[in-house]
């Protein structure tokens, strides 16, 4: 059992590599870009309808060598595969990237390397040689492919060679990741792990989505970036969901300095109880520190806050008025605190994030109460106008 199972790590790694691949290779493409996993090569980018690269993958384990030596069947299938692509003039190519792709690093001399540093004529005549002495009694498993790749046109293996590209080296996790998450260019507020793992089950789960369609597995850059905003947004709506009550500390000098606040004051002439007033204190200190950590860190906009501000108000001005026309013949200070209770009973959404705990609504709502000078300004008292905004014109 336990062979069998080592038997398909080889296969299964090799899988991975495509969706990591095209992965990157997303990261990397510019907007109107499309790419495409198992559409002729491993890995292939367009834009404007023409391929720009087209990479052969090769993810081998350790201990395996080099996927590309001089006399593999990975290097030479390559080379077959992209002498009848060009044969065949499938697509315009003429600027394509051709790209030997492997989680390992080779040699500093072999045949892969020699045919990707071959840039000028001269050294894609002297790669074109060493190709040719390679061939020279091939073995059965490659023979097919050498002899068509070396019964190719001159002209056509030279533009061949001059395209080609070698890209390896990621053998450990942070390799392919860790370039992907330098290309994500992603805010420093969000984990790029969690990003990244959720971009890659993204793109691997709408791979397999295509396939099972019969369609084929191309992926446009405007879907992968939409997608990155969603993950991005979703992400920071879990980090701040996670910032609890309890991990917004304030200290007996921050609620002391709030004592004779307005909205203290406020709760004072609807006969709020001593504990109710250290909690408003301190449902204010905390909606306080998190707007500024929010704002810092970029996770919801000024335009996300005062929208939420708005909304409350609009919903305390329909509780102020319900309940100074139901409330009969109590004192004003009873209908003051129906109205401040109704208010406070509520949880309020920030953009598309909804707070877990009160304090980031009842602190937003007592920090209007203290402003008398903002617009969205409100009260508790039936005449909280008179009592405490006596210059108020409204």
């Amino acid at each position: 059992m336990s062979e069998s199972n080592h038997d398909a790590a080889g296969p299964a790694a090799g899988y991975l590599f495509q969706p990591e691949k095209a992965l990157l290779r997303l990261a990397k493409a510019p907007i109107g870009a499309s790419v495409g996993v198992e559409t002729g090569d491993d890995v292939v980018e367009k834009f404007d309808g023409e391929v720009t690269h087209s990479e052969q993958l090769k993810n081998t384990q350790i201990g395996q060598g080099n996927p590309f030596a001089d006399r593999s069947v990975g290097l030479w299938k390559t080379l077959f595969i992209w002498t009848q692509k060009n044969a065949a003039k499938e697509e315009n190519r003429a600027l394509s990237r051709l790209i030997l792709s492997t989680n390992r690093s080779l040699p500093n001399k072999c045949l892969a390397r020699s045919l990707a540093d071959a840039k000028d004529l001269g050294g894609i005549e002297e790669v074109i040689l060493s190709l040719k002495d390679t061939g020279v009694n091939a073995s059965d498993s490659i023979k097919t492919y050498v002899e068509t790749v070396l019964q190719t046109n001159h002209e056509g293996l030279v533009d061949i060679v001059s395209r080609i590209r070698l890209d390896e080296g990621y053998e450990n996790v942070d390799g392919i990741r860790g370039q992907t998450i330098g290309y994500l260019q992603l805010p420093s507020n969000v984990d790029s792990v969690t990003v990244y793992n959720s971009l890659l089950g993204w793109l691997s789960h709408t791979l397999k989505g295509l396939w099972d369609a019969g369609e084929a597995g191309w992926i446009e850059s405007e879907a992968f970036a939409n997608q990155k905003q969603a993950v991005i947004e979703e992400y920071r709506r879990q980090s701040f969901s996670a910032r609890a009550a309890r991990a917004i500390s304030v200290t007996p000098a921050e609620q002391d300095s709030k004592r004779k606040d307005l909205f203290v004051q406020q709760l004072q002439v609807i006969c709020a109880d001593e504990d109710e007033i250290v909690d408003a204190i301190i449902e204010m200190v905390r909606e306080s520190k998190e707007t500024t950590r929010l704002y810092r860190e970029g996770v919801i906009t000024y335009q996300e806050f005062e929208e939420r501000d708005e909304r409350l108000h609009t919903r305390w001005k329909q509780i102020f008025r319900r309940n100074l026309r139901s409330g009969g013949p109590l004192p004003e200070e009873e209908v003051g605190y129906r109205i401040f209770d109704d208010a406070t009973d509520h949880n309020e959404s920030v953009g598309t994030i909804k707070p877990i705990d009160r304090y980031m609504t009842a602190g937003a709502l007592h920090r209007l109460a203290n402003d008398v000078d903002n617009q969205f300004r409100i009260g508790w008292h039936p005449k909280f106008k008179q009592l405490f905004l006596p210059t108020d014109s409204e």
